[in-house]
């Protein structure tokens, strides 16, 4: 559904009334608090390649510089990747796998470049 009852607007907020509808508000804010806590976890895994720069981690959004969708995002003239999480069970296991293979991608990259 696109449009409001009345069909003269966006209806952006059904998919959030549906959602605390069917699973409760308790159940988002725990999704949305383990989202933010995996995004701090992330920004930790980060923070600890040099290669990388690391802006604040707000939300569940952490910004940095195949397997997984990334979006980039420019910051002051730079360009970054965004590291989003999204899926409600999503948890540290996989979010350590995901940094991995993006490790993984940066260091054939690097030994490509020689």
């Amino acid at each position: 559904m696109d449009t409001s009852v009345t069909l003269s607007r966006p209806c952006r907020g059904i998919k959030l009334w549906f959602h605390i509808r069917l699973n409760g508000l308790e159940k988002l804010q725990k999704i949305v608090r383990s989202h933010c806590n995996l995004a701090k976890f992330v920004g930790e895994l980060i923070s600890e390649d040099e290669r990388f720069e690391l802006l604040k981690v707000t939300l569940s959004v952490s910004i940095f510089r195949g397997e997984m969708y990334l979006t980039k995002t420019l910051f002051k003239g730079k360009t970054y990747l965004r590291f989003l999480i999204g899926a409600p069970d999503e948890n540290q296991k996989d979010v350590a796998q995901a940094w991995k293979i993006i490790v993984n991608h940066i260091d054939k990259i690097e030994e490509d470049q020689g």
